[in-house]
């Protein structure tokens, strides 16, 4: 098994471990035996575990070291970069959202976030909350995620446009958006 495949596996029981927590309700020792038993069983270094039920943090706690070299602790506040799992995330809450009924995945971004601006007007007017999940955005894969923007001097404002001098990819533009 690969490195990834062994974090994207802990980070998965981790999960596990947090929703039969916030479900069964594992006492902390539980859930501290869980984590140090897949830290193990995975070798991963460290990792930070946070746990919030109703609101209120009911478990927070960093775990083994952040990095071998230098040996330093892990705590309840260590960052790690997750990549491409917040898009699970995002896609989770939203979904969440559209099942309460507070939005739907044909709403328009700008009726949600109207300071939401696009490469240009049809896209920015048009651009629904599916087009964001769905890199249908006409920008080359990625640019969305890596904050792709600049100041659009035509419009006096900040606007997602690509990289200065990129313009939208033509496979990127065969979804659902043509201008």
């Amino acid at each position: 098994m690969s490195r990834f495949t062994h974090k994207s596996s802990l980070a998965f029981i981790l999960a596990i471990a947090v929703t039969v927590s916030a479900a069964g309700q594992l006492s902390s020792k539980e859930i501290d035996h869980l984590v140090e038993d897949a830290m193990e069983k995975f070798t991963v270094a460290g990792v930070a575990v946070g746990i919030v039920k109703d609101g209120k943090i009911i478990h927070a706690r960093g775990y083994g070291v952040k990095s071998v070299d230098t040996n330093d602790p892990v705590d309840a506040h260590t960052a790690f970069a997750i990549a491409s799992n917040s898009k699970a995330f995002t896609t989770t809450a939203l979904t969440m959202l559209v099942e309460e009924g507070k939005l739907s995945w044909a709403d328009r971004v700008i009726d949600h976030i109207p300071e939401f601006k696009m490469y240009n007007d049809y896209v920015t007017q048009n651009f629904n909350i599916q087009d964001l999940v769905t890199h249908r955005s006409g920008l080359g894969l990625g640019a969305e995620m890596l904050g792709c923007h600049h100041r659009d001097t035509d419009s006096g404002g900040e606007r997602l446009i690509g990289w200065p001098g990129q313009t939208p990819s033509a496979e990127a533009g065969q979804g659902r958006l043509k201008s």
